[in-house]
C-alpha cells in the first residue's frame, strides 16, 4: 500500500474512533438552540429566502456573527437530513477528517517529510484540546473554516513548490472562503511568512541547506519585497474581514470594560502558559473557564517564560528553524482570540486552539526527531514512545467527547474542574430544567446569581423558569431584577408580558411586548403574542399586520399561519385562509384547528355544489 494511502486511512480511523461516537447526539443547549433548532432560517432548509438571510446582516442582528458559509452548510443539513442530531454531528466529523487530510497534504508538499507530517496530522486529529470544535455543531464554524484554511495553505504549497499561478488563485479563494465560514484565519499572511521562512526556505536570511548556492544568493531564496507583494492579496481580505468580525460584535467593548487593560495583559499571558500546559497535559478541559485573579507573580512568571521561549525561538532561527517557525505559529494564531480585546465571558478557550495547536506539533515532532537523529533511540524507542502518545490522546479525547452526549454530564464536569464557575452552574441549571429537574435547577440559578450578580440572563431565565412553576411573584421579582441590570434585555420584558397577559392586564402585557419589540425588532413571539391581543380585543387588522410581521422573521411560526387561517376564514377570504392552513400544517401535521378549518372549508365547497 503506497505510504500517503496508508497515513490517510490511519488518520481517518483515528479521527471515527474519537468522533464516531457523536453521531448518535443530539444538541446542546448553549448556542445549539439559537443557532440551529429554533432558528427558522436554519431548520428549514435552502430555500432563497434563507440563503438571502445568510448573506445578509441580519445575522449580526440575531447572532453577532456574520458567517454566511457556515449557516449555508447548517441549512444544506436541515434540507438534506432533517433536525436529528446526528446528522450535524456527522458532517462536523467529516469536515474534521477532511482538514486532517488537508493538513497533512499541506505538510508533505512543504517538508518532503511524510512520516513526521503524518504525526502533525494525527496530533492534530486527536487531541482532546480539539474536542469542543468537532463535538459541539454551532462549532461549524471551526471545523468549516479551518477546512478551508488547511486547504489553502496546501494549495499555497502546491504554488510554491511548482511555480503554477492557478495553485496561488486557489489559495487566495480558499482563504475567501475560509473566512465566509469564521474570521479566525486572519492571521494567515502572517503564517504563510513564517512557511516561507522554514520549511520553504524562500528567504535569504535561510537558506536550504539541500539547494544550491548562486553568486546571487542562496537558490531558492525570493526577495522580500515578493513575499510582502505576494501576500497582499491575502491582506487585503485580513483586513476587510476584521473589520467585519469587529461590526459584528454588536457591542465590542461591552465585556472590554469589565476588566482593565493591566488585567487583561496579565491573562493573555497566563492563558498562552495554559495552553501550552494542557497541550502537554490535557486535563481539567471545560466548555466555560471563568475569570479569575491573578496574582503579579503568576503573570511574570507566564511573562518570562513566553519570553525565554521567543528567545529560543529567535535564538535558534538558523540550527533549527522550525522552532520559529512553530512557536511563532502558535503564538501568532492565538493573538487574535487570547483576550486583549475581552469579547464574551470567558478567559480561554478549548476552541481557540483549534488552528494554533498545529504550531507546537510541528515544533514538538521536528525537534524531537532532531534530537534523535544519531540515536539508537531514533528506530526502536521514538516509535513506540509516539505511538502511546498518539494513543493515549485518543482515549482522553474519545472521552472528553463522550461528555458532549449528555449536556448535564458536560455541565457538571465543568463545575468539577473549575473553580466558582457561576457561567457552569447557569447552563447546568437549564439543561436540569429541561430534563424536567426543576428543584435542581432552581439550587444552580441561585448559585449563578450568588457568584454572578451582574448577569442579566441569569435573573431572566431564573424568572422564566419560576413562571413556568407558577410562582410568578416571584418570577416577577427576578425578570425586573434582570431588566434594573440591562435595560435593554428583551427576553425579561417578554416574559414579564406573558405573566400579565395570564393575569390578565392586557394592556400592561402590550406595553411589555412593545418594550420587547423596541429593543429587539426581530423578536418573532413578541410580534405573534400582539396579534393574539389583537385578536382577542377583536382588532383584525392589526391582527393581521402582527401576525404576518411575525412569519417575515419566522416564515415557520405554524400558529401565526393558523390565526392568519382562522382570520381568513372568519372573513370569507377562502383563498387566503385555505393557504395558510395548508402552510400551518406543512409545518406541524398535528395541529388540529388548521386540520378543522381545512375540513370545513372542503365541506362548505361540497354543500354548495
Amino acid at each position: 500500500m503506497r505510504p500517503h494511502l496508508r497515513n490517510s486511512l490511519i488518520l481517518c480511523v483515528l479521527t471515527l474512533i474519537v468522533y464516531a461516537q457523536t453521531f448518535s447526539f443530539g444538541f446542546v443547549t448553549i448556542d445549539d438552540p439559537s443557532w440551529i433548532v429554533n432558528n427558522a432560517f436554519v431548520n428549514s432548509g435552502v430555500n432563497a429566502t434563507n440563503v438571502r438571510w445568510a448573506f445578509s446582516f441580519n445575522t449580526v442582528d440575531a447572532l453577532s456573527n456574520w458567517m454566511p458559509f457556515t449557516f449555508l452548510s447548517l441549512m444544506i443539513d436541515a434540507q438534506l437530513f432533517g433536525m436529528g442530531g446526528g446528522s450535524f454531528h456527522l458532517t462536523n466529523v467529516l469536515l474534521h477528517c477532511a482538514s486532517v487530510l488537508f493538513l497533512y497534504a499541506a505538510l508533505v508538499q512543504l517538508t518532503g517529510a511524510t512520516t513526521k507530517s503524518a504525526i502533525v496530522a494525527a496530533l492534530f486529529a486527536v487531541h482532546p484540546l480539539h474536542v469542543e470544535s468537532v463535538a459541539w455543531v454551532t462549532e461549524r464554524k471551526d471545523v468549516l473554516s479551518l477546512c478551508f484554511g488547511h486547504a489553502a495553505i496546501w494549495a499555497y504549497a502546491m504554488y510554491v513548490t511548482g511555480a503554477r499561478m492557478k495553485y496561488y488563485l486557489a489559495s487566495v479563494a480558499l482563504f475567501l472562503c475560509s473566512l465566509l465560514s469564521k474570521q479566525t484565519l486572519v492571521t494567515l499572511p502572517f503564517l504563510l511568512l513564517l512557511l516561507d521562512y522554514w520549511p520553504l526556505y524562500r528567504t535569504s536570511a535561510l537558506a536550504n541547506p539541500l539547494a544550491a548556492t548562486t553568486d546571487e544568493g542562496p537558490a531558492g531564496s525570493v526577495p522580500w519585497r515578493r513575499l510582502i507583494v505576494e501576500k497582499i492579496p491575502f491582506l487585503i481580505l485580513t483586513v476587510l474581514f476584521c473589520g467585519l468580525a469587529l461590526y459584528s460584535q454588536t457591542n465590542p467593548m461591552e465585556f472590554a470594560g469589565q476588566f482593565s487593560l493591566p488585567y487583561r495583559m496579565l491573562n493573555a499571558a497566563t492563558s498562552y502558559t495554559e495552553y501550552v500546559g494542557k497541550t502537554f497535559w490535557p486535563t481539567g478541559l471545560t466548555l466555560f473557564y471563568p475569570h479569575r485573579t491573578i496574582s503579579p507573580l503568576a503573570g511574570i512568571l507566564a511573562s518570562g517564560f513566553l519570553l525565554l521561549a521567543c528567545g529560543l525561538a529567535f535564538v535558534w532561527r538558523r540550527r533549527k528553524p522550525y522552532v520559529f517557525t512553530g512557536w511563532f505559529w502558535f503564538l501568532g494564531t492565538l493573538v487574535p482570540v487570547i483576550g486583549l480585546v475581552q469579547i464574551g465571558m470567558q478567559r480561554m478557550a478549548d476552541r481557540y486552539t483549534y488552528l494554533p495547536l498545529t504550531g507546537i506539533f510541528l515544533l514538538v515532532v521536528w525537534l524531537v526527531d532532531d534530537l534523535v537523529r544519531d540515536s539508537t533511540l531514533r528506530k526502536l524507542v521514538l516509535p513506540m514512545i509516539t505511538a502511546l502518545s498518539i494513543l493515549l490522546l485518543t482515549l482522553t479525547a474519545f472521552q472528553q467527547t463522550a461528555l458532549w452526549g449528555d449536556n448535564v454530564a458536560l455541565y457538571s464536569h465543568g463545575l468539577a474542574v473549575t473553580e466558582e464557575n457561576g457561567r457552569m452552574h447557569q447552563m447546568l441549571a437549564v439543561a436540569l430544567w429541561e430534563r424536567k429537574d426543576l428543584q435542581a435547577s432552581l439550587r444552580h440559578f441561585e448559585a449563578s446569581a450568588r457568584l454572578l450578580p451582574q448577569n442579566h440572563i441569569v435573573y431572566e431565565k431564573w424568572g422564566s423558569l419560576l413562571r413556568e412553576m407558577g410562582q410568578t411573584d416571584e418570577a416577577v421579582q427576578k425578570l425586573q431584577r434582570s431588566i434594573e441590570i440591562n435595560p435593554q434585555y428583551a427576553p425579561a420584558y417578554f416574559t414579564l408580558g406573558r405573566i400579565w397577559e395570564s393575569r390578565g392586564d392586557l394592556d400592561k402585557a402590550r406595553e411589555l411586548y412593545e418594550a420587547t419589540l423596541q429593543h429587539a425588532p426581530g423578536f418573532d413571539s413578541a410580534w405573534y403574542n400582539l396579534g393574539l391581543i389583537d385578536l382577542k380585543a377583536g382588532r383584525q387588522p392589526e391582527a393581521i399586520a402582527a401576525f404576518q410581521r411575525a412569519l417575515e422573521i419566522n416564515p415557520r411560526h405554524a400558529s401565526a399561519h393558523n390565526n392568519l387561517g382562522v382570520i381568513y376564514l372568519f372573513q370569507q377570504n377562502f383563498s387566503q385562509a385555505k393557504f395558510h392552513f395548508e402552510e400551518a400544517l406543512h409545518i406541524d401535521p398535528e395541529l388540529k384547528q388548521a386540520k378543522q378549518g381545512l375540513e370545513y372549508m372542503k365541506s362548505q365547497t361540497n354543500g354548495s355544489r
